[in-house]
């Protein structure tokens, strides 16, 4: 008689250790080898290998060429990982240094803040949101510092340019107003030339601009300092004696329907001087007949 035997069958269990998915159940014959699954996933982890046993840290990858000849369960074998944390300081200094975070900690906020001139910050940013150092890294991050400019504001004084004299109240009333702020380093224009002003006998003429003692032409660009820009306007006063005024001539036909030829507007007399007020002025001499055509 001869003995009749059956081969034993074994299942090999697979525990994907809160990866998925979990692989099926294997029923392999004694003898033969287990086939390897696809790896499965697990959030913040990289999947490293099919281990047999309990001693997770000493585990070394199962050899899926390795005979079964028992029951097993081959358990995955997760490596935790790591994500970069970058730091932009965006045009302030320093730069802190970037962190090297495990899945599902945090990042460590720099004990410095950096600083930028001009501004003050506001915080570290992910996107349009102010990052919260007590949330869990999970993906390469990069946080970058937001700032706020400190705004400066811009004003203006006149002073008078004539020993004794005070400006009066229609120069007081022109002076200008700027109700905007400027970050350091912003362009600010600086106004107009204010018209020449009268008052009483006299005329107040504006002489220009100063900023800290220095000429600065109206209506030209000024960068913004820290503290803020304070411009200066002198004006001097002048007396109707000082005031010169031109002498101008002017042809015009005393001959109904007749227009005055080119010759006769030619010689139009011109006085290149100017007077004060009551000043003499000798008129031009009377021209000389023109023939122009029959007439």
């Amino acid at each position: 008689l001869t003995a009749k035997w059956n081969i034993n069958k074994y299942t090999v269990t697979f525990d994907s250790y809160g990866g998925t998915p979990v692989p099926p159940k294997q029923e392999v014959e004694y003898g033969l080898t287990a086939t390897k699954p696809d790896e499965p996933t697990l959030k913040g982890h990289t999947f490293a290998f099919w281990y047999l046993g309990e001693d997770e840290q000493n585990a070394t990858a199962y050899d899926f060429d390795t005979p079964v000849t028992g029951d097993i369960t081959l358990t995955a074998k997760w490596n935790i990982n790591k994500y970069t944390v970058t730091f932009d300081s965006n045009g302030g200094t320093p730069v802190p240094p970037a962190q090297e975070v495990e899945y599902g900690l945090t990042a460590t906020k720099p004990t410095t803040a950096p600083t930028k001139t001009g501004y003050t910050f506001d915080g570290w940013y992910l996107g349009d949101e102010k990052y919260n150092f007590s949330d869990a890294v999970e993906q390469n991050i990069t946080l970058r510092a937001k700032w706020e400019a400190i705004p400066y504001g811009v004003t203006y004084s006149y002073v008078s340019g004539t020993e004794g004299a005070d400006l009066p109240w229609n120069v007081i009333a022109s002076l200008p107003v700027n109700k905007y702020t400027y970050a350091e380093g912003e362009k600010v224009t600086t106004a107009m030339k204010p018209d020449d002003m009268v008052f009483g006998e006299y005329t107040w003429k504006f002489q220009g601009w100063t900023l800290n003692g220095t000429a600065v032409a109206p209506n030209t660009q000024v960068p913004m300092a820290k503290g803020g820009l304070h411009f200066v306007g002198t004006w001097i006063r002048t007396s109707a004696q000082d005031e010169k005024y031109p002498v101008t001539y002017e042809y015009v036909s005393g001959t109904e329907g007749a227009d005055l030829p080119w010759n006769v507007i030619d010689s139009l007399p011109v006085n290149e001087y100017t007077y004060a007020e009551s000043e003499k002025v000798t008129t031009a001499m009377k021209p000389d007949d023109m023939v122009f055509g029959e007439y």
